[in-house]
């Protein structure tokens, strides 16, 4: 199969990814108070997923991959933006110091309490996931990006290990799919009821094992299924209206105790619009969509600190308990975080991807 792009399922990155950065604005209006934005947090899960899928497609499924260039690609996606954050959040916790030592700008956590040095170098080597501190710390969202990076190191070697000790066999592929879906699954259930949201600067890796693993999957069958073509417009347009608004309400009613399921519709949700071939999908290959899809990285490292900043603004200089100027500043916080985003792609992310990858040529639009 041809390492194509999923255009689609890039477009769906950007939407979760903004609806990430609405779910972490404090703000009280009739978007932020939603129970669907409220619980958009849980789209982390939907990440985890689509990594796996997208890395089976271009890395796994199909074996033949080496160690060493698929860390060097890893790091080149994953590195250069998060540590570009990290150093912003460095200089913004200076001057919160400067703002708090004047009287002028009151904070929830003190400077320099959570964001310190140890807890510098344990984002440096995005260590902020595996239990090594009792909470999250500098651009907390990175959390996942820890949790996704010593994941898919370790998926890699288990596949390694096995094609070493038996030739490579889309069976093992499978068996270790299922078995880290399982034990992930279990422990999960053990650890914190099933409940996602306790799971993050401790046992986030194990998350993120759980739905890669689902993604994995999902791309096993995604390979098997009747082409597009054998499937009426009409009939994928109806599973993709389903599917999404299936999402949105499992994403809204959800219970705690039933969050562990949701990665699960995630998964036939991917499988689906990697087909691309219903009317959400045309609509989702719109410009707008697919450079949100492009950007989507970035969207998600970049909007704690914007969030932060718009939050302390906006509560100064704007009545925030006046419905339409929250809603006018929610809007003014995305478009911020999108043309931001849109900066820092161009600028940072997507220039050290090419640098790192120079020497060798990589796959380095895969995910």
């Amino acid at each position: 199969m041809s390492k194509v792009r999923f255009s689609v399922l890039d477009s769906f990155r950007g939407i979760a990814a903004l609806c990430v950065a609405l779910s972490h604005l404090k703000f009280s209006n009739v978007v932020t108070d939603s129970a669907f934005v409220n619980h958009s947090w849980l789209f982390v899960d939907f990440f985890f997923v689509l990594s796996g899928f997208v890395l089976s497609h271009s890395y796994f499924y199909n074996g033949g991959f080496k160690f060493g260039p698929f860390l060097k690609a890893r790091v080149a996606r994953l590195y250069p933006l998060h540590l570009y954050t990290l150093l912003l959040f460095v200089i913004f916790e200076f001057l919160k110091f400067f703002l708090y030592e004047k009287g002028w700008v009151s904070f929830n956590n003190p400077p320099f309490e959570d964001n310190n040095f140890l807890t510098f170098w344990q984002n440096i080597f995005l260590l902020q996931s595996l239990n090594v501190y009792d909470s999250l710390s500098w651009n907390t969202p990175s959390w996942s990006i820890s949790a996704e990076f010593y994941s898919n190191l370790a998926i890699a070697a288990l596949l390694l290990f096995m094609a070493l000790r038996q030739g490579f066999h889309r069976s093992a592929f499978i068996f270790i799919a299922l078995g880290v879906g399982i034990l992930s699954f279990i422990f999960l259930k053990q650890i914190a009821g099933g409940k996602l949201a306790l799971v993050m600067y401790d046992w986030g890796w194990l998350r993120c094992f759980y739905g890669f693993s689902l993604g994995m999957l999902a791309y096993a069958v995604y390979v098997h299924l009747p082409r597009p073509e054998k499937l009426s417009r009409f009939m994928l347009s109806f599973i993709e209206i389903f599917l999404v608004i299936g999402s949105i309400w499992l994403i809204t009613v959800h219970k705690n105790t039933n969050e562990i399921f949701i990665p699960l519709f995630f998964s036939m949700a991917i499988v689906c619009f990697a087909f691309e071939g219903g009317l959400v999908s045309a609509l989702l290959k719109k410009r707008f969509f697919l450079l949100s899809g492009e950007i989507s990285y970035s969207l998600y490292l970049n909007h704690a600190l914007v969030a932060i900043v718009i939050q302390k603004i906006a509560g100064r200089f704007v009545d925030m308990d006046v419905p339409g100027l929250s809603l006018m500043v929610t809007a003014a916080y995305l478009v911020i975080v999108w043309g931001y985003s849109f900066l820092t792609y161009r600028l940072v992310e997507k220039p050290c991807r090419q640098w790192i990858n120079k020497v060798r040529k990589i796959n380095v639009s895969a995910e």
